[in-house]
């Protein structure tokens, strides 16, 4: 439930007799809806569930549980509008109710299109919009807050047999929808337009590819006279990308990101971070033995907009499993830890928090097109706001797509 910065809002792809992935469940359509000679392709989908939340408001004490049940509907869609040209839609909405706590009932969805014209070589360019509405919980606090959050890219590439480079603008987007109980309404919206190039050496097809990436942003806060503060920012990272073979695969990158603020955070200069350098980085260690089956190990150092600071130094580590035992049955765990630091503090207060979060469960593949998954795990949380809470959760899940 946690929005993870690593796949915070994450694609997921259309890709004609392949998974598609709702929910974080691989399915394989039950069949295709194709039109105009195979270049439109459509994927309806639908989830109904049921799950129970052991402590709804993360409360530290005399935890609040409840019942609620959940439904998702949407379609992909995946369409050829000529040979080098191809166009992807999903979108679906995505409703919770509660049994008891009907203020935290909430109808939320994804539209996300993209467009991408391809080469013998790979993509040449591609635009993609995406907009979310969500209610996962803070990290700095464990509460669900609901939230929008929009994205817009426009990139393009030059190829040559060895080398890649690629040019980007796009804008990043965040607007709660309710109070959250240490900031207002409107207090967090922001807007953070942002540039990137990227140069790749190493052939398209081989084994491994080495680059470099620049990015240079601005995060803008709507609402003045907060104790939010603008900033500018710069980031230089080292690209990799190595194949150890065809199932297994090393991705990520390292580097270093610089930020100024208008100011300290709340213009007190006790929490003296109006300028920020820090290492960052990610690295993705991904082995898929076969169909349904896949392990995921990573790590990531990130600079994030936090609460109770200018910035935040976000540490994590993830494990992810799946694997399948049968046919038609398999297992599924995952482990993610947080640790959050905040760039500076007012004097007494304690800089950071720990967060992990558990998952374990079953899928069952009950026929193409039908997957029924439980999942049971916890949340415990030592938040930098307000003081610990844990978490017990129990989900079941039938995803259906067509």
């Amino acid at each position: 439930m946690f929005a993870s910065v690593v796949s915070a809002i994450a694609a997921e792809n259309v890709v004609a007799n392949d998974h598609i992935w709702v929910d974080r469940i691989p399915v394989r359509p039950g069949g295709n809806l194709i039109y105009n000679e195979g270049r439109l392709e459509l994927h309806p989908k639908v989830i109904l569930g049921l799950g129970y939340d052991s402590n709804v408001e993360a409360a530290p004490s005399n935890p609040d549980d409840d019942l609620y049940a959940r439904g998702v509907a949407g379609i992909l869609l995946y369409w050829l509008p000529a040979v080098a040209d191809r166009f992807t839609a999903d979108a679906y909405a995505d409703a919770k109710r509660y049994l008891d706590r009907d203020d935290r009932d909430f109808t939320g969805g994804r539209l996300r299109l993209g467009w991408t014209r391809e080469s013998a070589l790979g993509p040449l360019a591609a635009v993609v919009a995406d907009g979310l509405l969500f209610d996962d919980p803070l990290i700095e606090t464990g509460r669900q807050v609901q939230r929008a959050r929009y994205e817009g890219s426009a990139g393009y590439w030059l190829r040559g047999t060895s080398n890649a480079v690629r040019l980007a603008i796009g804008v990043i987007g965040e607007d709660y929808l309710e109070d959250a109980g240490v900031f207002d309404e409107r207090e967090r919206d922001y807007l953070r337009p942002q540039m990137t190039g990227e140069w790749w050496f190493g052939c398209a097809d081989g084994p491994t590819r080495l680059g470099l990436r620049g990015v240079v942003d601005r995060i803008d806060y709507r609402q003045g006279g907060s104790d939010y503060q603008d900033s500018t920012g710069v980031a230089l990272h080292g690209l990799i990308s190595h194949r150890f073979s065809p199932l297994v695969q090393l991705t990520g990158h390292l580097g270093v990101e610089m930020r100024r603020f208008a100011d300290d955070f709340a213009e007190d200069p006790a929490f003296d971070d109006e300028q920020i350098i820090r290492p960052v980085g990610e690295l993705l260690l991904r082995w898929d033995p076969e169909e349904y089956s896949r392990l995921d190990l990573g790590i990531a150092s990130h600079v994030v907009p936090t609460i109770e600071a200018n910035a935040a130094y976000l540490l994590q580590a993830w494990i992810h499993g799946r694997w399948r035992l049968q046919r038609s049955f398999g297992v599924v765990g995952e482990l993610d830890v947080y640790q959050l630091e905040r760039s500076g503090t007012a004097t007494g207060a304690s800089p950071q928090d720990l967060t992990m979060r558990v998952r374990g469960g079953v899928e069952v593949w009950a026929r193409a097109g039908l997957v029924i998954r439980a999942l049971a795990g916890g949340d415990i949380g030592e938040p930098e706001i307000g003081d610990g809470y844990d978490r017990m959760l129990v989900t079941l899940d039938t995803a259906v797509v067509w």
